[in-house]
């Protein structure tokens, strides 16, 4: 098979996730690009290590070329992403493919367009009903790994859609929280929730929208909620960079609720 008509996979970072999709990748029929700002990957757990002079700046990096060294279909690149074209191509190309409205949503939403980035989430949740023909047409490439590149079944196609399905409420109850539309965000971050009650960001992110519209309203009645789902996410996920966060307001909510 020549190498033009592989399926393009690109890789946007080279932190845990992004070497572990290349990782995966390695020696599948497709061609990989792994994209990061930096030449090297640093494991960011022992970086306390580093400052505390435990451990040296080269023993917890390494260059990303070298980590994938044995991967001969995948190749770096050095550069700052700031927007996915590619997504709106495919989107002019086939309006109804679902998946392009997704992955555009998420460039859009990256760029802090949260209202383009709204239309192409709400895009995409329309035109992806895994129950409908167009589900069997979904091209799951960029996550196919899950699904076995090619020999798919129907399980695993049904497990990307959730996943994508998770995602995409998500990123449409972000936008509204960013455009102060706390109710609307709440009822997409709890549809997020219904296919993934496990996912911690999400938690943290209710909890935002729930205090934020205590703000708004200039009442306490939705702080247990805010700090039920700040519990919720410190419970699954206690190392996530917003964990400190989540402590400070939950220690602001407990304060307000405490005084009254």
């Amino acid at each position: 098979m020549g190498d033009r008509v592989l399926p393009h996979v690109v890789v946007i970072g080279g932190g845990f996730g992004g070497l572990r999709a290349a990782q995966v990748l390695r020696g599948r029929p497709v061609r990989v690009t792994l994209v990061d700002r930096h030449n090297h990957h640093v494991f960011q757990p022992l970086l306390y290590q580093v400052a505390t002079a435990g451990l040296s700046p080269a023993e917890i990096a390494a260059p990303i070329r070298w980590i994938l060294r044995r991967a001969a279909n995948v190749r770096v690149l050095l550069g700052n992403v700031t927007s996915i074209d590619a997504a709106g191509k495919a989107i002019r190309m086939m309006p109804k493919n679902a998946e392009a409205h997704f992955w555009l949503a998420e460039s859009l939403r990256m760029s802090k367009k949260y209202e383009q980035a709204r239309t192409e989430y709400l895009d995409y949740l329309r035109l992806s009903d895994f129950d409908s023909k167009l589900a069997g047409k979904m091209n799951y490439y960029v996550l196919g790994f899950l699904a076995g590149l090619g020999k798919k079944k129907r399980a695993a196609q049904q497990d990307i859609w959730k996943d994508l399905r998770s995602l995409a409420y998500f990123g449409v109850g972000d936008c509204e929280r960013l455009l102060s539309n706390p109710d609307a965000a709440i009822d997409y971050y709890l549809k997020s929730l219904s296919f993934d009650p496990e996912d911690p960001l999400v938690h943290y992110a209710s909890g935002l929208a729930y205090y934020r519209k205590a703000e708004i309203t200039q009442s306490a009645a939705t702080l247990p909620e805010a700090r039920k789902h700040f519990e919720a996410m410190l419970k699954l996920n206690s190392d996530l960079a917003q964990a400190q966060t989540a402590k400070k307001y939950l220690a602001a909510i407990n304060a307000t609720l405490a005084s009254r």
